[in-house]
Formats: C-alpha cells, sequence, structure tokens
C-alpha cells in the first residue's frame, strides 16, 4: 500500500514537467463523429457500438504501469515503461510508424480507485483546457493535450476510453466522457 505521503508526492510528478511540446498527435483514419455522439466537449458520448466486445468490468484490484502496457499491447501498439519511481511512471506508446507517432503517458499508482480519480481530476485543472486522462482502479494516468477531436479519436481507437473512465478538462471543470468505462 502506498502511504498518502507517497501518494501526494505522486501527483506532484504527475503535474510537474508537462511543458506545450507534449500535444496530442491526429489519429489518422478515425474522426470523433465516428466514436461519440455530441460535438462539444459537454455533450460528447461515446458510441456504445465503439466499446463493444471490449471487458469494461470494474477492477477492484490494485493495478500498475504493467496492466496498462498490457492492455496496450493486446490492442498491436507498441509499448514500454520507464519507472521514474515505484509509484510513478512513464508510458510511451507507438502509435504509428513514426517518432512523432509517440504518445508519452504520466502513470501514477495511488492507494485506491477513489484517489486516483481525485488526483486525476486535480491535475487536469492544474493543467487546463485539452488535458486528459484515464483512470481505473488506483492507477491515474495523464495525457497530452489535445482538442476534443483528438481526444475522443485516440482515446477510442486505442480503447483507452475502455480501459478506464475517460475525463478531460474543461475551461473550468474536468468532465467524464460516458458510454466507457466506469467506476461505481
Amino acid at each position: 500500500m502506498i502511504s498518502a505521503g507517497r501518494s501526494l508526492a505522486a501527483v506532484g510528478l504527475l503535474v510537474a514537467g508537462c511543458g506545450g511540446e507534449y500535444q496530442l498527435p491526429a489519429t489518422a483514419g478515425v474522426s470523433s463523429a465516428q466514436v461519440a455522439e455530441g460535438t462539444s466537449l459537454r455533450s460528447a458520448r461515446l458510441r456504445p457500438s465503439v466499446c463493444a466486445g471490449v471487458d469494461m468490468t470494474q477492477k477492484f484490484e490494485a493495478l500498475d504501469a504493467e496492466s496498462l502496457v498490457g492492455f496496450l499491447q493486446a490492442r498491436g501498439y507498441h509499448a514500454r515503461v520507464t519507472r521514474a519511481r515505484t509509484d510513478l511512471a512513464y508510458v510511451e506508446v507507438q502509435t504509428g510508424p513514426t517518432t512523432e507517432d509517440r504518445v508519452r503517458l504520466r502513470v501514477a499508482l495511488l492507494p485506491s480507485s477513489s484517489q486516483a480519480g481525485e488526483e486525476l481530476h486535480r491535475a487536469l485543472l492544474q493543467h487546463g483546457t485539452g488535458w486528459w486522462g484515464v483512470h481505473r482502479s488506483n492507477v491515474a494516468v495523464l495525457a497530452p493535450m489535445g482538442d476534443v477531436e483528438r481526444i475522443l479519436a485516440f482515446a477510442s481507437k486505442t480503447e483507452l476510453a475502455y480501459w478506464g473512465v475517460l475525463t478531460v478538462a474543461g475551461r473550468d471543470d474536468a468532465y467524464v466522457v460516458p458510454g466507457g468505462y466506469r467506476e461505481l
């Protein structure tokens, strides 16, 4: 179990060092209209047909960065972990043939599901509009900034929206995009 002090330190690293160079690349062949209903962040909802066949059973056991990597690799993506500490890692996902097609995700391990959701929410608000991430069980994943079109396309193409609760920062709040994985 990770202590409260360690979880706060994980969050500090989750939000530190994120500059403008972390932009979500365009996802070729996928548009938000194909994967979601609604055109704005407040009205977007993932289409049920997009997540058909994906196991969205709520997880209660503790997860780690390797859980995320295994999920991505099972979908055909090359992903590797760089561990900063025991409670913080970076996962690089190769989404295409060039180095510009790499997406770096920050993965924080927290003591509980509720803390993972809270810490992701806090990180998104600190970063601002266009930042997004997912959380599942005790894992909070912060992803690079993008517009709603790119976020929905990338999160559905990689199926991250079905692995964890998809949350996107708006102007003054963070919004959960319904239709994918959820925790009760």
